[in-house]
C-alpha cells in the first residue's frame, strides 16, 4: 500500500483541456477511437476513472482515508476527496461524451459514471452476442471503396472491421482477410 499526501494529486479540468477525437467515435472507427480515447485519458490522468479502477473514496476512521488501493493520512477530509473523485469523473466522462457521434450519446446519457458509461460502450462494440457480430460481419463484407476515396482509407476501415470483429472474438484468418480486401 502507498502512502500520499493530498496537497496536488491531480489538477481540475476545463472544458478547454479536451482532447477533441477526430473522428468522433461512429458505428465504423472502434478500434482506432479507443485507442486515442485511451491514451487521451492517460495524458489527462483520467485513465483510472474511465476503466473504473479508481473507486469513490471510503473511509476506515478519522484519519486513515481509502481510495484505489492508496492510504492518505492525514486531515484532508474525507468531503474533499469525494469531491476530487467527483471531478475526476466528470471530466473522464465528459471526455467520453464530447468525443462520441450523437446516435451514441443517447446510448450513454442516462449514465453519470465514467467508468459505467465505457463499459456499455465497450458492450456495444465487443459483445459476443451473434446478432451484434453478424452486423459488423456484414459490414466487413460489404464494404467497398468509394470513388474519390484514398486506399489507405478504405484499407484502414476494413483494418477496423477485422480487429473489432476480433474482439468479438469472431476470428478471420490474414489470408481470408487479404481476399477480402482485393
Amino acid at each position: 500500500m502507498v502512502t500520499k499526501a493530498l496537497s496536488t494529486m491531480h489538477p481540475k479540468y476545463d472544458i478547454y483541456k479536451f482532447c477533441d477525437l477526430k473522428p468522433k467515435l461512429g458505428h465504423d472507427n472502434w478500434i482506432s477511437w479507443k485507442r486515442e480515447l485511451l491514451a487521451t485519458a492517460r495524458d489527462q490522468g483520467l485513465y483510472s476513472s474511465i476503466l473504473g479502477t479508481d473507486i469513490f473514496p471510503t473511509t476506515t476512521n478519522q484519519t486513515i482515508i481509502m481510495t484505489n488501493n492508496i492510504t492518505h493520512i492525514g486531515t484532508t477530509p474525507l468531503s474533499d476527496l469525494e469531491e476530487e473523485w467527483l471531478d475526476h469523473n466528470n471530466t473522464a466522462y465528459n471526455q467520453i461524451l464530447l468525443c462520441i457521434s450523437p446516435e451514441l450519446q443517447t446510448v450513454i446519457n442516462a449514465m453519470d459514471v465514467a467508468s459505467k458509461a465505457w463499459k456499455i460502450l465497450i458492450k456495444k462494440f465487443e459483445s459476443t452476442d451473434p446478432s451484434k457480430i453478424s452486423i459488423i460481419r456484414m459490414k466487413y463484407k460489404n464494404y467497398h471503396m468509394t470513388e474519390g476515396q484514398s486506399v489507405v482509407m478504405y484499407l484502414t476501415t476494413m483494418k477496423e472491421f477485422w480487429s473489432q470483429l476480433q474482439k468479438m472474438g469472431e476470428m478471420i484468418a490474414d489470408s481470408t482477410h487479404a481476399v477480402t480486401i482485393l
